[in-house]
């Protein structure tokens, strides 16, 4: 879905039900076991090392989020996110994107001490105030 939608210049609704989408009890996207969080490391890995050319700062700005959630909750069980995390820093700093750097930074914090003080709201509240920018 990825490299669709990345390279996609137009896209139409429609009002018809065309999917229906179910969440089974265990299914990969669900289950927090080494081998099923594991995917998300991977996805990760693959988008940022397929970066749209010119949008570069755009896409990890955009994955960021989604990024940081998944770390916090599987770094633990998946050590594969501390290199994915890595790879992420190098690219936002490739790309000047300095904003996703120090978040990162601050995730891999919260990664290795949990969640005090809630910081994972701090840091998507901050997203949202930059992406109003």
């Amino acid at each position: 879905m990825f490299y669709l939608l990345k390279d996609l210049e137009k896209a139409y609704l429609c009002e018809t039900i065309t999917h229906y989408y179910y969440i089974r009890p265990g299914s990969i996207s669900t289950a927090a076991k080494p081998e099923s969080v594991g995917c998300y490391a991977a996805i990760f890995d693959e988008i940022f090392h397929h970066l749209t050319t010119g949008r570069e700062q755009q896409e990890l700005r955009g994955f960021l989020y989604y990024f940081i959630l998944r770390y916090v909750s599987y770094v633990k069980i998946v050590p594969a996110f501390k290199d994915t995390l890595k790879l992420y820093k190098t690219k936002s700093k490739q790309f000047n994107c300095w904003y996703v750097s120090i978040v990162l930074t601050l995730t891999a914090i919260v990664g290795r001490f949990g969640n005090p003080l809630g910081l994972l709201k701090w840091l998507n509240d901050i997203r949202w105030k930059i992406k109003k920018e």
